[in-house]
């Protein structure tokens, strides 16, 4: 089913709320704010309710991708991808962001530190927040009011 109204978000983190334990299919939340002071709503699905569910994950500033170095210039709020502005879409096998060998599966929960989603979540989002120095750019569809991320 193609994807329609899908573009990126860019934005400020201004809140956001764990998926709940209970949940069969967890979802992130994290409130984003433009610079005019609209509120978006972002809802990242972070379990398959096929197995093996773990979510491939990295983190690092080892990108290689000339998709990326648009980002920052871009206006506050939601863009739509079209074909008149692609340059800014990502494609992480033809555009080779990242090497994949470098991803790892990670739960969402599981005890310890520093070793599940949630808790890598919650470290960025702890230093994210209400904080104008971080940009956060997210991908997906727009339905209002926000815009839903398939993982």
């Amino acid at each position: 089913m193609p994807v329609k109204n899908y573009g990126v978000l860019k934005g400020q983190v201004v809140g956001y709320t764990p998926p709940d334990d209970k949940d069969s299919t967890p979802h992130f939340t994290v409130n984003i704010s433009d610079n005019n002071n609209r509120e978006y709503e972002i809802i990242i699905n972070v379990k398959s309710k096929k197995s093996p569910s773990e979510l491939l994950y990295y983190a690092g500033k080892d990108f290689h991708s000339e998709q990326i170095t648009n980002l920052p210039n871009l206006n506050y709020g939601f863009t739509n991808i079209t074909s008149n502005n692609k340059k800014i879409a990502l494609d992480y096998i033809r555009g080779n962001l990242l090497d994949r060998c470098k991803l790892v599966p990670l739960p969402v929960t599981a005890p310890g530190e520093d070793n599940d989603l949630q808790d890598k979540f919650l470290n960025y989002m702890k230093t994210s927040e209400n904080n104008p120095k971080v940009d956060i750019y997210a991908y997906g569809e727009k339905i209002p009011p926000g815009i839903h991320m398939s993982t």
